[in-house]
């Protein structure tokens, strides 16, 4: 057993071996254990360069002393300081290669599995809770599988595909664009927790949209059975993006609001200096004051 400075509980390595040179560290099925999660770790750590693999359970409760033991990289205990209030549990299954510095960026392979996860991140304007499912690792990709989940109110379930692979220096057009697919399905959805009204507004940030446009192609579709945003209520939201001959195309895109329907289609392309875009709506049977009041603001 070890008592790390500053923890509250020892670690236990219950089984395996660890041998430790000049050049660096190696170990061979070696159990590390502390409060409810266990771990095998397995390969070696040398000259900055791991190549590892590691399985178990993981209660993220208790991570922040796991992340102590000598083979996690500085990088990765700073990437897990922007995470607060962690509670839950995993499953893993990984396999490292690469970097001591590249941190999480090193695994190559495997899946992680999670059971009812809540967190605050730094990043997030909303602490994330009762998240389950699954996250796969290749060397290709990252995998979202039906991850769920709560921010506040607000239900998401979540599928999709995150290139790893940047894109070179000098490559441009269609066919080296990051391709990010994506299903997104809310039974209620609250924009205003999300996106919070500011005392000042800002412009939006064409320029940059347009510069992630020249770089990235979605698909996917975003379903939504109820929102709102800026007092406008909605139900039935639906939308369905791709690419299109340099333009991300939305069609369609519909919605359900003060009785009536709202319906179309739109597409956005990058520009010299921000986006170009055209809008087709279309209103059915909407109620007039509602509606008014909603666009003039008053």
């Amino acid at each position: 057993s070890l008592l790390l400075k500053g923890g509250t509980h020892p670690l236990l390595f219950r089984d395996g071996s660890l041998s430790i040179s000049n050049l660096g560290a190696a170990f061979s099925k070696w159990k590390v254990q502390l409060l409810n999660s266990s771990l095998i770790v397995d390969g070696t750590v040398k000259q900055g360069e791991m190549n590892l693999s590691t399985s178990g359970s993981i209660d993220l409760k208790n991570i922040h002393p796991l992340l102590q033991l000598p083979f996690f990289p500085d990088s990765i205990r700073k990437q897990a300081d922007e995470v607060h209030d962690l509670a839950g549990g995993a499953e893993v299954r990984l396999t490292w290669s690469g970097r001591m510095e590249q941190g999480f960026n090193a695994i190559r392979e495997g899946e992680i599995s999670l059971k009812g996860i809540s967190l605050r991140h730094q990043k997030l304007p909303l602490p994330l809770s009762q998240v389950e499912g699954r996250i796969l690792f290749s060397p290709q990709q990252i995998q979202w599988n039906r991850l769920r989940g709560r921010l506040e109110e607000s239900t998401f379930i979540l599928s999709g595909l995150f290139p790893r692979s940047p894109i070179g220096p000098g490559e441009t057009g269609d066919g080296n664009l990051r391709r990010l697919s994506l299903h997104f399905t809310s039974n209620f959805l609250d924009l205003d927790a999300l996106f919070p009204k500011k005392e000042e507004a800002s412009p939006a940030p064409f320029e940059k949209i347009g510069e992630w446009l020249s770089l990235w192609t979605i698909e996917g579709k975003i379903e939504v059975e109820k929102g709102k945003f800026r007092n406008f209520n909605f139900k039935n939201f639906k939308c369905e993006m791709k690419r299109v001959d340099g333009k991300l195309t939305i069609q369609p895109l519909e919605l359900k609001a003060f009785q009536g329907d709202l319906w179309g289609e739109t597409w956005i392309q990058p520009g010299e200096k921000g986006i170009r875009f055209e809008i087709k709506p279309r209103l059915s049977h909407m109620e007039a004051p509602s509606l008014l009041r909603i666009l003039l603001k008053k």
